[in-house]
């Protein structure tokens, strides 16, 4: 009898354990419109890249990697093409229904070298979540980016990125259907001239769930 107790007890926490932590794997593809200083040096790209998403209870956790070839929007421009890299971090936890507090970090490179402005800047937010139907959820999210770095330098005293996501899929999570859109605004100045950025990014995908 104590034997049966005990291996009950066990498969119970498993599955409480099992249904409380979901991790999804995804793979998308993504359209992105990229500018600096003013609407002259406008680029157009398309690219893709890897999702990884975790939750354990009220702890969340993502990581994207999203590669984009850009071209400029005006071919007599004079303006060279690139191919930009941008990897999301984000780490987040709920504190109320619907609303999750976000901390992370953005990291984006570009090839070749000074043919646009890297960056690097740490993500203070929050994100919030409604489901509008069975399996079907729709976010916002808020992001300021705090201590941005550039490699020409300047700083930025007002940067933010705003989110749009939706994911839709079997109730059970096994698979999803995922799109999001990213706005991010850095009004970069170096030597007190402003010389912003400006980013679009949308990414459309699929994802597994185990």
């Amino acid at each position: 009898m104590r034997r049966a107790i005990i291996l009950s007890g066990l498969l119970l926490v498993g599955g409480t354990t099992a249904r409380a932590q979901t991790v999804s794997l995804g793979v998308h593809g993504a359209l992105g419109d990229y500018r600096e200083v003013s609407s002259n040096l406008r680029y157009r790209g398309v690219g893709g890249g890897l999702a990884l998403w975790l939750r354990v209870y009220r702890f969340s956790a993502e990581a994207t990697a999203t590669r984009v070839s850009y071209d400029p929007r005006d071919d007599n421009s004079g303006l060279t093409s690139f191919k930009a890299t941008q990897i999301d971090a984000r780490i987040g936890f709920d504190v109320a229904a619907g609303f999750t507090a976000e901390v992370g970090l953005l990291r984006r490179t570009v090839s070749p070298e000074l043919s646009a402005q890297e960056m690097g800047a740490a993500r203070i937010g929050v994100r919030y979540s409604k489901l509008i139907g069975p399996g079907t959820t729709v976010a916002l999210r808020g992001n300021y980016l705090a201590g941005a770095q550039f490699t020409g330098k300047g700083s930025a005293g007002l940067a933010f990125e705003l989110g749009l996501l939706v994911s839709t899929g079997p109730v059970n999570g096994r698979y999803r259907l995922t799109g999001d859109y990213g706005f991010q605004r850095i009004d970069r100045k170096v030597g007190g001239q402003p010389v912003p950025i400006q980013q679009s990014l949308v990414r459309v995908g699929v994802a597994v769930g185990f």
